[in-house]
């Protein structure tokens, strides 16, 4: 990111310091991120990646709680000072061991280098671990990617400020022997993690951007490491040393995975090139569980202009559908793609922002996917791509040609940086950036049904499980919500 850097640095960069369509495809997508057995419906759940699921849906299929019906009145139960910004999502593990007593925890790390482990009851610390800061000549970062769980080995990962990663004890927060795997072997910390850990094929992949926007060198990419020999087994860079290296990847999750192929989807930004779309610089890019490139394509991004795509791909497959996926670019556009069809393009093309006004600046969001009422939602930062399309959000149905047509837009705000959404029982929740809330959303309509603001922005989308909604802000402050009880 070349013009975009000075906002991202300056302006974003506070965020970034920044029927259901079959039950089979359902399972495929959920439960395997889950690692657990459908629940029943008094059984509690986990919220164990970035938006949920290994897809990046954002959707949880199991709240039953809240619901358009009572999400408005949603009272604060309690807040928790973690002492360091809160940009990267929570996680949520039901159901601990802490000693002799079961606990559900919510999981955050902060910009202060802590990943902290909070009982969801209370709102009082169960465990603290430091993993260190990335202090560099243009900033100083600790944790801005979402940590992922794996229950079956009872650890949670996290990826440092200096990109090493680090299994710890749930219950504990101890460190695992063996762990930290160092992801890149650059001691400039030119590189930088703000993508969440994506824990999938035994895996746990490392999506890997700049520091410093693009000031040389740097080398974007994925790496991955075994879960089981806490080493390296693979790597993919965007673009070559020989090419210039950058193609950094930005997006909040990472990479999305198809959990029947194993295989990864993921976007990525330019190239250090007289031609930024260089090797697979400002690509979609699908890759097998090793890393190997299957299919990419550049959408008809120019050459010049910085032109990044800031987000993942989403993946999901609606009725009488081929699997598809959305993924947004800084240019303005939302593009889906049919997933088994990347190298050929997008097959639709949807300008949300105005990018003569607008560009390179402007839009950089992640959509998610309400499998129920079949709709795409995708954060707006400006608007002005569609007439009367306001900052907010705006929802997109899946028509019986396969193909996206808007159905509402809610405004939230100035334009700002606005979080994906998190559905949950027809209820969708977004974090409002810049405008310091967070807001309930009726998700068939756009009404607006809750809101609640903080005291700095909110740019991680809430997470809403077994009752509960948590909002992380940059005003470190961790809040716990429940409807009707302070």
């Amino acid at each position: 990111m070349r013009l975009s850097t000075d906002l991202l640095w300056s302006h974003l960069m506070p965020w970034l310091r920044w029927s259901l369509w079959g039950s089979a495809t359902l399972a495929l997508l959920v439960l395997p991120a889950l690692a657990r057995a459908a629940p029943t419906a008094a059984a509690r759940v986990d919220w164990p990646t970035f938006a949920f699921d290994l897809a990046r849906s954002g959707y949880n299929p199991f709240e039953t709680t809240l619901g358009t019906g009572n999400v408005g009145s949603l009272t604060l139960r309690w807040s928790f000072d973690t002492g360091g910004e809160l940009v990267a999502q929570p996680v949520y593990a039901a159901g601990v061991t802490v000693g002799a007593q079961k606990l559900d925890l919510v999981i955050v790390g902060t910009e202060a280098g802590d990943v902290i482990a909070v009982n969801a009851a209370t709102g009082t610390q169960v465990w603290r671990r430091n993993i260190g800061l990335s202090v560099h000549l243009c900033a100083r970062r600790g944790i801005t990617g979402t940590p992922a769980l794996e229950r079956a080995t009872n650890r949670v990962y996290a990826v440092a400020g200096d990109g090493k990663v680090y299994a710890l004890n749930l219950s504990t927060g101890a460190i695992v022997p063996g762990w930290p795997v160092a992801t890149w072997t650059s001691t400039t910390l030119d590189e930088y993690v703000y993508s969440a850990v994506t824990l999938a094929n035994g895996q746990v992949y490392v999506a890997v951007a700049s520091q410093c926007g693009d000031r040389p060198p740097y080398y974007g990419g994925i790496f991955a490491i075994s879960t089981v020999q806490a080493k390296k087994t693979a790597t993919f860079l965007t673009v070559p040393p020989s090419l210039g290296g950058g193609g950094a990847i930005w997006g909040f999750g990472g990479a999305s995975v198809d959990t029947a192929t194993g295989n990864l989807y993921t976007a990525t930004g330019n190239a250090l090139n007289a031609n930024e779309g260089a090797a697979y610089g400002e690509h979609v890019v699908v890759l097998s569980s090793t890393l190997q490139v299957l299919a990419a394509n550049d959408p008809g991004i120019p050459s010049t202009g910085d032109y990044d795509f800031g987000s993942h791909p989403v993946l999901f497959q609606a009725p009488g559908c081929v699997p598809q996926f959305t993924v947004t670019n800084k240019i303005g556009n939302l593009y889906l793609y049919n997933r088994d069809q990347v190298a050929a393009g997008p097959v639709q093309t949807i300008m949300l922002e105005d990018d003569t006004v607008h560009s390179p600046d402007g839009l950089i969001g992640v959509s998610a996917y309400w499998p129920v009422g079949n709709l795409v939602y995708t954060p707006v930062t400006f608007g002005g791509g569609a007439p009367g399309l306001q900052p907010g959000l705006v929802a997109h149905r899946v028509g019986s040609d396969c193909r996206l047509s808007q159905v509402w837009n809610a405004a939230l705000g100035g334009a700002a940086n606005f979080s994906s959404a998190t559905i949950a029982n027809g209820v969708v929740y977004v974090g409002t950036g810049e405008n310091n809330s967070a807001v309930a959303l009726d998700a068939t309509t756009g009404a607006a049904l809750w809101s609640f603001t903080a005291q700095g922005p909110v740019y991680p989308p809430p997470i809403v499980i077994n009752g509960h909604v948590f909002v992380a802000a940059s005003d470190n402050t961790l809040y716990a919500f429940q409807p009707g009880a302070r």
